[in-house]
């Protein structure tokens, strides 16, 4: 699988990546770090503990990092969930938002999985 068709299959924009980051061995490079970042298990954490406002903290370092490296379901998906914690409460609607996140969560990191196992 090539960069560009993981990002395909992730729903993201290759093209938009690229022309930020550069070259493709440095969006290569960013890429891979992301099933080793821990946003995403302290998202899931904080929301299990009850703690909105580490939850909200996670799920807006989640959305930068997407939204830098071009990740745009996951970013989608993450920023919304973001807004709906931004007061640090836990709601209805956010649980519901944080399974969507998971789904896309899962979708990208199995894409970069398999990227990257070449």
């Amino acid at each position: 699988m090539t960069i560009e068709e993981c990002y395909t299959n992730m729903g993201a924009d290759y093209g938009d990546v690229l022309r930020r980051l550069g070259n493709e061995d440095r969006v290569k490079r960013f890429l891979g770090k992301i099933p080793e970042d821990t946003s995403f298990s302290l998202l899931c954490e904080a929301y299990e503990k009850g703690d909105g406002r580490e939850a909200f903290r996670a799920a807006h370092s989640l959305k930068g990092i997407c939204m830098n490296l071009g990740l745009t379901v996951l970013y989608t998906s993450s920023a919304a969930l973001a807004e709906e914690l931004r007061g640090g409460a836990l709601t209805e609607a956010s649980a519901s938002m944080l399974e969507q996140v998971k789904k896309d969560y899962q979708i990208v990191t199995e894409c970069i999985r398999k990227f990257l196992q070449g």
